[in-house]
């Protein structure tokens, strides 16, 4: 592993602060780590040091959650965008590849959209393929998926993290993974849903110019793919895991190092 340490920063940011790692030697290109709703970096650790060896990594809190809290007044995604966007200011990154989780990679498009010059391509980490993001959702759909969750945000928030583990899914991991989404708060939580649930993620889709890759859970794909294929196939490489889950990354972290690793040789190369 590389012998530079990973260090724990943070910016403050309107009454908040933004966490992050950063690790590994200064180079032209950074990788930056993003988790989804309700996670924080910690998901992201064995592959930001496995990456590390050779670049730059920034492993950052998704705001919100982990010890980011969300910053007063913001109110869409492209807002939380330009507030992660100092990150890459702070520690002078020319150019990175953002990988992100779920959620997260819906954000690490907004800030593609954001700086097309800066951000070289997108990896999610089974993110892009669930269709009902696509395009921005009517908003009595949004009311009545805010309603059900703010009845009781704890249960909605175990009975969702439950159901992206699968059954074999190592004791320690499923324990973190509940952990973090208990420990999360209901109204940071709910305000950033609608921000995503409100996201026209097709118009930035269109609007980013870089490259964008996913590495997606098969069993969601298969759910998926007779309307994701006419509509993105040709924007969105994918790479279907069979028998996987949403935590992919954590489950098999090493073959994810390994499905991981031709896209990021890939695109540090354009």
């Amino acid at each position: 592993m590389s012998s530079n340490r990973p260090i724990e920063k943070h910016i403050a940011l309107r009454g908040s602060n933004i966490h992050y790692t950063r690790n590994g030697p200064a180079s032209e290109i950074a990788i930056c780590f993003l988790p989804g709703w309700g996670g924080s970096r910690w998901v992201w650790d064995y592959h930001a040091e496995h990456w590390a060896q050779n670049f730059r990594t920034l492993n950052i809190d998704f705001p919100g959650f982990g010890h980011s809290a969300l910053p007063l007044g913001t109110r869409t995604v492209d807002q939380l965008a330009k507030d992660l966007c100092l990150v890459l200011d702070e520690e002078d990154i020319k150019q990175c590849i953002i990988v992100g989780h779920s959620y997260g990679g819906l954000l690490a498009m907004a800030i593609g959209q954001l700086r097309p010059q800066q951000v070289l391509a997108v990896i999610g980490a089974d993110s892009f393929i669930h269709m009902d993001l696509y395009p921005q959702q009517a908003q009595q759909t949004i009311d009545e998926m805010l309603a059900y969750i703010r009845l009781d945000y704890q249960g909605a928030l175990m009975e969702l993290g439950s159901s992206y583990l699968t059954e074999n899914c190592h004791p320690a991991i499923r324990a973190s993974v509940l952990r973090e989404f208990r420990s999360s708060k209901p109204g940071d939580g709910i305000k950033i849903l609608a921000m995503f649930l409100s996201y026209d993620m097709g118009k930035t889709l269109s609007s980013y110019p870089g490259p964008v890759a996913a590495i997606v859970d098969g069993n969601k794909y298969a759910i998926e793919k007779e309307r994701f294929i006419p509509a993105f196939s040709e924007r969105i490489d994918l790479c279907v895991v069979e028998n996987s889950n949403h935590f992919l990354m954590l489950e098999e972290p090493e073959k994810f190092a390994e499905l991981l690793t031709p896209l990021i040789t890939k695109f540090s190369s354009l």
